[in-house]
């Protein structure tokens, strides 16, 4: 056996100097490009494109660092796009919550949803309204857009007073948050349990002011509260600044059994309906979620700054 082994040997380390093991990764890539016409169709303030883009840096910049990430790059691609470097994420989840924050809205806004007895029928008629909005629906092109982003729902309200959209200006479609399924290319929809609830979308009532956005909070305060047994999900807090508590008060002790909305990042989270006149400086929107995305949500309205709308054009590791 032994000459064998002497044979044997030269070949096992040929074979074992032979085999290149991969390099570790470096980062990660990741290239946005400023989507400007989305941003219009939400109403976002678009300056030209080169303000635009370097204002987009300056939120990133802060909501990175506001979350602790050290060792990224952020650099101007073009005139509307982005190149951003990240250090290699522990995991895919680690990954997925970074992402979280560089493409979240930056919004918060609570508002009236739209019913049926406003106004006695003068502002809007609701039920004329689904049956627009139903037929909309039904068209291939938009249930193309809706899979794509149900944000692009902008595109029906934005065409208010002519066939394409809704017939009142004092009425607005506002999409429910859906969170990817188990199965991949599925999603799981948040219930409102509204009755005026039409595809995944809730009616909202603009012949209302806008009862608070995210200017009205204590930017620093907010935060992801509760606790994260198997099944559970963490709450978003935000403190409401003292000058407004009182208006917030007022609002909420006139509209006891009306329902209003809660929107984080471009979506409704929760459509409670007021039971009380709300006069504590505290807003809990409860239940968000189990994942990174509510701890996301609180960094990114923590670091401020104008709403931002990117869209991810290509994701790489860099090695």
């Amino acid at each position: 056996m032994f000459p064998y082994v002497l044979l044997l040997a030269p070949w096992l380390l040929a074979s074992c100097q032979g085999q290149k093991t991969a390099p570790q990764p470096k980062g990660v890539r990741l290239l946005y490009t400023v989507d400007s016409d989305a941003m219009r169709l939400r109403g976002m303030k678009t300056p030209d494109a080169p303000v635009l883009v370097a204002t987009v840096i300056d939120v990133l910049r802060k909501r990175l660092t506001q979350a602790g990430i050290d060792g990224f790059e952020l650099d101007e691609v073009g005139k509307s796009s982005l190149d951003v470097r990240l250090p290699p994420p522990k995991n895919a989840k680690q990954l997925a919550y970074w992402r979280k924050l560089l493409e979240h809205t930056g919004a918060l806004e609570v508002r009236m949803v739209a019913t049926a007895d406003y106004g006695k029928g003068k502002v809007f008629d609701l039920e004329a309204e689904k049956k627009r909005l139903r037929a909309w629906l039904a068209e291939p092109e938009n249930k193309k857009l809706i899979a794509e982003d149900p944000a692009n729902i902008a595109r029906f309200n934005n065409r208010a007073g002519t066939p394409e959209g809704p017939a009142s200006k004092f009425l607005r479609w506002a999409p429910l948050r859906r969170q990817p399924g188990k199965k991949s290319g599925t999603w799981n929809w948040q219930s409102s349990f509204s009755p005026n609830e039409v595809g995944h979308f809730l009616p909202l009532n603009l012949h209302e002011p806008t009862w608070l956005n995210e200017s009205d909070f204590v930017r620093e305060k907010f935060a992801a509260s509760g606790t994260m047994p198997p099944g559970g999900a963490l709450s978003l807090t935000g403190v409401i600044r003292p000058a407004r508590v009182a208006a917030w008060a007022d609002l909420t002790g006139r509209s006891i059994g009306q329902r209003v909305a809660i929107f984080v990042d471009d979506a409704i989270v929760i459509a409670p309906v007021i039971r009380e006149r709300l006069s504590g400086g505290t807003m809990v929107v409860g239940r968000m979620g189990s994942d990174g995305s509510v701890k996301a949500s609180a960094r990114v309205l923590q670091a401020g700054g104008p709403r931002i709308v990117l869209r991810l054009d290509k994701q790489e590791v860099v090695r």
